[in-house]
């Protein structure tokens, strides 16, 4: 899991890498509702999210995943730069829904078991916004679970529109 971890972090690094080159202007107030994917992530092992622009360079969404461990991770986010590509700040309160059923599970993807019912996480992370209303974000968070906390990375394809 941690070499996966890296792989997807790193594969964030080289996207913004190249990205960082090539600037263009914001396209959040264009595209300011994003619909998409999330591999890892703040639902530990997949999830769909939502999120909308609240103003220039913050956004709050919510999203629902997680396989047989159902979470629903409810965060805000904080953009550095007005540019097409940013770095951006998370927070935000993963909630998992059915705890009773499956406490003391793995959450799927982790070694951390099913313990509590919120998971608070933040995150740093970039993402890209394209002309076309793409999205890219990869970011990589700290969860507080299990008492402890616990590295975490996630990648995300979407739709901006």
């Amino acid at each position: 899991m941690k070499h996966l971890i890296g792989f997807l972090l790193a594969l964030g690094v080289f996207v913004a890498a190249h990205f960082e080159t090539a600037q263009a202007e914001s396209t959040r107030p264009t595209y300011p509702t994003v619909i998409g994917l999330e591999a890892l992530g703040r639902a530990g092992s997949a999830s769909l999210y939502f999120d909308r622009m609240l103003e220039e360079r913050f956004s709050a969404g919510f999203g629902f995943g997680g396989g047989s461990v159902s979470m629903l991770p409810v965060y805000a986010n904080y953009y550095f730069a007005n540019e097409q590509g940013s770095l951006f700040l998370t927070g935000g309160l993963t909630l998992v829904l059915n705890r009773d059923q499956r406490a003391g599970e793995k959450i799927p993807g982790s070694s951390w078991r099913v313990n509590e019912g919120v998971l608070p996480h933040a995150g740093l992370g970039y993402e890209n916004r394209s002309d076309q209303g793409m999205l890219f974000r990869a970011t990589g968070y700290v969860f507080y679970a299990d008492g402890a906390l616990r590295p975490w990375g996630g990648v995300s394809f979407g739709l901006a529109f």
